[in-house]
Order: C-alpha cells, then structure tokens, then sequence
C-alpha cells in the first residue's frame, strides 16, 4: 500500500491514515454549543477543500424570518391600500364626461389633464399595483413554508 503525503506529512498505512483521517475529516461537523457554523471539509490526494455554512441560533434565525414576514407583510397592506384607493377614484372618474378637465397635484405643482388621460395613468397603475400584490403573496408563502421547515427542526 503506498504512502499518502499531505502538506508534507507522510502517513504510514495502519496508524494515523491518510485514509483513516479522510474517513473521519469528510463528515460534516457541526458545533452543538452554538450552532453557528457547519463545516464540510472534503480531503483528497490533490486539494483540500473547505465549505463553510454559517448557521444562526434558530431562535434568531426564526426572529429574522419573522421580521421579514412584517415587513413583507406591512409593505403587501400599503400596496393594497393604494390600489383599493385608486380603484375607488377610477370608479368615480367613470362616472364623469371624458374629455373634462382634472388637476392633479404632483410634487406640489398643479398639472391639467383631461379625465380620460387620468384614468388611464390610474389603469396602469392599478395594474402595476396587481402585479406587485401578486409578488408579495409569493414572497409570503415561500417565507411561510420556510418558517414551517424551520418550526418543525
């Protein structure tokens, strides 16, 4: 049986392997005290290759996740809110002549529109509005199944 060299140390067959060391050097390893890190460590003849995962405590992790699912979540109400708003101006502007004159107040300047061209600015908008309503519900179901993942370890 040959001789397994690494950083210039030799190992003999029988005591203190190469092979022996690699067996018990490639298990994933993780620190029960404080579950911050998870190292992987994968030797062979030619490299040796270091993976390091950091991991919270759990109960931090969990409270991160929780802060993101208020924030998601207080972002995901503002949204719906504006859109119900705007929906709510649409269905009054449907009821007024279309070439009438609208003044909207944008960054404290007075602009003149007609109603038409309001209502299809406020169109677009609530369809933008859709669209991001759209993405936070995904964004809230995926933090949800992770903090279920998370809750059942």
């Amino acid at each position: 049986m040959e001789e397994a060299t690494e950083k210039g140390k030799r190992y003999k067959p029988g005591e203190n392997s190469y092979h022996e060391k690699k067996a018990r050097t490639s298990l994933r390893w993780r620190d029960l005290t404080d579950m911050r890190k998870c190292i992987e460590i994968e030797r062979t003849r030619t490299s040796t290759t270091f993976v390091y995962c950091y991991l919270t405590f759990p109960a931090r992790a969990m409270s991160e996740k929780e802060k993101e699912m208020e924030r998601v979540l207080n972002s995901y109400h503002m949204v719906s809110a504006d859109k119900s708003e705007c929906v709510l101006v649409l269905k009054e502007l449907k009821r007024m002549e279309r070439g009438r004159k609208a003044f909207r107040i944008v960054d404290g300047i007075v602009l003149e529109q007609t109603v038409h061209d309001v209502m299809l600015e406020l169109e677009n908008r609530a369809e933008s509005m859709t669209a991001m309503i759209k993405a936070h519900e995904d964004r809230i179901k995926t933090i949800q199944q992770v903090l279920n993942i998370k809750k059942s370890l």
